[in-house]
């Protein structure tokens, strides 16, 4: 019982703080409460079905109050700057209480036509790429992308470029001089 409500309150941690832009402050910085760090995780995807497959991914994080997700679906995009596409997928800046942290796996889903069927596909890749965060830190992490494809994989990498972008323009952070540059180790990993 208490690990499941652990579990609830990191997810709701996770979900809640992502959902919405992040409070930046007077000064044009992202600043977090006491005793809390952000990191910054920009969570895409792609999928050969386009949007009629309603594809959708995530990542899950295990910290010290447990279990939570990030997600997205193909209904939001990430800014791209000048000429560059945009990315399917959210950028997320969570608020974290101050410690050590494991991305353990990347999710996600699409629907396939079959005859006259439909149904939903899952696949699922695990990463174990861990992270810190400490108190009045605020920690960029990078991309981590699922396609969704005849062979699904999830890739990391750093797009700072984008996200800084999407951050200027629409989150209004004026002032990225306090967000250290900490990308999860780039690479690609298969579906199991």
């Amino acid at each position: 019982m208490k690990t499941a409500l652990i579990a609830a309150v990191l997810a709701t941690t996770l979900s809640g703080c992502a959902a919405v832009r992040p409070e930046v402050a007077v000064n044009g910085k992202l600043e977090p409460a006491a005793g809390k760090g952000y990191a910054i995780l920009a969570v895409t995807l792609d999928s050969l079905g386009g949007s009629d497959s309603l594809p959708d991914a995530g990542i899950e994080v295990v910290g010290p109050q447990g279990r939570g997700y990030l997600s997205t679906n193909d209904a939001t995009s990430i800014t791209a700057p000048g000429n560059h596409p945009d990315a399917t997928g959210k950028l997320h800046a969570v608020q974290l209480p101050a410690g050590d942290y494991t991305v353990t796996q990347m999710y996600g889903s699409w629907v396939v036509d079959i005859g006259m069927m439909r149904s939903r596909e899952y696949v699922r890749v695990p990463l174990a790429q861990r992270f810190s965060v400490k108190a009045g830190e605020v920690v960029y992490l990078g991309d981590a992308h699922l396609s969704l494809n005849y062979r699904p994989s999830a890739t990391l990498s750093n797009q700072q470029g984008r996200d800084f972008n999407f951050m200027q323009k629409v989150w209004k952070v004026s002032d990225t001089s306090n967000i250290q540059i900490k990308p999860l180790p780039a690479g690609e990993y298969t579906a199991q």
